[in-house]
């Protein structure tokens, strides 16, 4: 903070003048207990195949709620790169993004949010009501009394349940085939199978569920947005700031975003 009036800088602390931000856009971020900043805040964007970031923009305020950041970033891609967000699919973003599948389904080819499954304990006796199966884990998955996590094979669309099966084995077969447990909740088949109602999961996207083998891949790709700052903020130490305010900040971040990609053109130059 600093005055900007002609009492001198000796006079601030006394003066009846207002004090002023020296770095617009800077704020307290906390990371953590013991991890406490005076920073910036960026948006970066990145292809989930190159992991590759290709754009990156800095907040107005440094402690916006990481929520509010993406569909404005998503409109200044519009704007600035149309032939881009006109094929977006897919939007891959962390956790802290779990309330824009509205915001992000007007762009492109009515995008779709794929975001981390968010963690929340299964009803109290929801496990008693299956034979066979000991506890629920907080993101979904059946545990079964010899210690297996069952898999998502589908859903029943009529009775609104997901339909969860007992694993293979190393040999590809069904676990319950050697399972010490199978005599008490296999009753037929070779293979234990639930259905689990669509209320009682509603931390599983019920159009999209995560765990179903088409969704799984794009899922697991989403990881790749830490790579993609990681070369921008770490690779060539964007996170080291030398000037202050927003808009000097969005430049020296322009210029590490440009040194990459000139390095991968150098690389892949024959």
């Amino acid at each position: 903070m600093r005055k900007r009036c002609g009492c001198g800088k000796d006079s601030w602390e006394t003066c009846a003048h207002p004090w002023g931000p020296t770095d617009q856009g800077a704020a307290v971020i906390v990371k953590g207990p013991t991890r406490v900043f005076w920073a910036h805040k960026t948006s970066v964007a990145a292809f989930s195949e190159s992991e590759i970031p290709v754009d990156v923009r800095v907040c107005l305020y440094g402690a916006e709620s990481d929520s509010n950041t993406l569909a404005p970033h998503l409109q200044l891609l519009q704007r600035d790169l149309p032939g881009v967000i006109s094929k977006l699919e897919y939007v891959l973003a962390d956790d802290g993004y779990q309330g824009n599948h509205r915001a992000v389904a007007v762009f492109g080819n009515q995008a779709r949010l794929i975001v981390p499954v968010h963690p929340r304990q299964a009803r109290p006796g929801l496990a008693d009501a299956f034979d066979g199966i000991d506890h629920f884990t907080p993101v979904g998955f059946p545990i079964c009394q010899g210690g297996h996590h069952f898999v998502l094979r589908g859903r029943d669309i009529s009775g609104q349940r997901y339909i969860w099966a007992a694993p293979d084995d190393g040999a590809g077969r069904p676990v319950c085939a050697g399972c010490p447990c199978a005599q008490g909740c296999l009753n037929r088949g070779l293979r234990r199978y639930i259905r689990v109602e669509r209320n009682d999961q509603p931390q599983l996207d019920w159009d999209h569920p995560q765990f179903l083998l088409r969704d799984r891949t794009r899922y697991h790709k989403r990881t790749g947005v830490e790579r993609a700052i990681k070369r921008l903020k770490v690779d060539l130490k964007a996170e080291h700031l030398t000037h202050r305010d927003a808009l000097r900040v969005q430049a020296h971040l322009d210029r590490k975003l440009l040194t990459l990609h000139l390095l991968l053109k150098v690389a892949a130059s024959p």
